[in-house]
């Protein structure tokens, strides 16, 4: 009971820091859409060399140090949150901690089995069979989507830079259609982590009772 409380602990820890880049991360986002805005209304005029490309570019740094920063936060937290599964005892989990993450870096597999992954540690911690009969929650289902959909686009922007005879225009609209796409999935991935950590103080709590 004391390994799953500390667990639990050490799960809320790193979800607090986690949802704590997530913001940053969803700041900068917001960020690179009102300079996309602001260059396509002619507000801003983005000339090699200049002021203003050099503060985009920045921008941009930022935003990608966040991406990454809040990948390895929530990584941690999804590691822990699995761990804390297998200290409740549960049994037929599917996903290990380690592969909970490890999928992630599979070519193919990582379209699908993170996903599946994050649909186990949710729907277990919140005392629901996993199942594919069952019917996934709304949240991983927006959260994984807009994901996939955000990173497909996002890859697409530069090459509509060039392949579009109005390449600037493509290539920002694009852009901010990817930047709003991962918004969303941030912030429905933010929902998930505190309602997985409700379930889970819940699941100690009825551990407790009968203990």
């Amino acid at each position: 009971m004391d390994d799953l409380a500390g667990g639990i602990a050490r799960m809320d820890t790193r979800g607090k820091i986690a949802i704590m880049i997530i913001f940053a991360y969803i700041a900068t986002e917001a960020g690179m859409i009102g300079i996309s805005l602001a260059i396509m209304a002619g507000a801003i005029v983005p000339v090699i060399g200049s002021q203003t490309m050099e503060t985009l570019s920045f921008c941009q740094l930022t935003n990608l140090l966040f991406y990454l920063g809040s990948a390895v936060a929530v990584g941690f937290w999804i590691h822990r949150a699995h761990a804390n599964l297998f200290t409740a005892g549960l049994d037929g989990l599917e996903f290990t901690p380690g592969w909970s993450i490890g999928w992630f870096f599979v070519p193919i597999m990582s379209l699908f089995k993170p996903f599946q992954a994050m649909r186990e540690l949710a729907n277990r911690s919140l005392g629901e069979a996993d199942s594919y009969g069952t019917e996934t929650p709304p949240d991983l289902a927006i959260w994984w989507g807009c994901f996939l959909a955000g990173n497909v686009l996002a890859n697409f922007t530069a090459t509509a830079f060039e392949m579009t005879t109005n390449g600037i225009t493509a290539g920002l609209t694009f852009g901010m259609l990817a930047s709003a796409l991962m918004i969303v999935s941030a912030w429905k991935l933010k929902a998930i982590i505190e309602k997985i950590g409700t379930g889970q103080r819940a699941m100690l709590g009825i551990a407790r009772t009968f203990d």
